[in-house]
């Protein structure tokens, strides 16, 4: 019974570290524990850094998580597959 009590004790820590983590907002001074606040503070960054839209090289608009995830691969592919990059100045601004 006393290692299962230590083994709770130990995930509540390490939920509480991760969603710490996640949050990234200033804990309070108390060690607030995992609370609603926190919980929201992550949904909100998730809504927040969700890219909704994609062009592609046509500029077309693309809303589908599959249509933006092989936007992304090909473009991304063309970046580093190219022996002769045509516009250096575009990727490191």
């Amino acid at each position: 019974m006393r290692t299962l009590k230590q083994e709770l004790a130990e995930a509540l820590r390490e939920e509480e570290l991760f969603w710490r983590q996640k949050c990234r907002e200033e804990w309070l001074r108390a060690g607030d524990r995992n609370t609603k606040y926190f919980h929201n503070c992550v949904k909100g960054r998730r809504i927040q850094n969700r890219i909704l839209i994609l062009l592609d090289e046509l500029g077309r608009e693309h809303f589908s998580e599959g249509a933006k995830g092989d936007i992304a691969v090909n473009f991304y592919r063309d970046l580093f597959i190219s022996s002769n990059p045509h516009d250096l100045d575009s990727i490191f601004r």
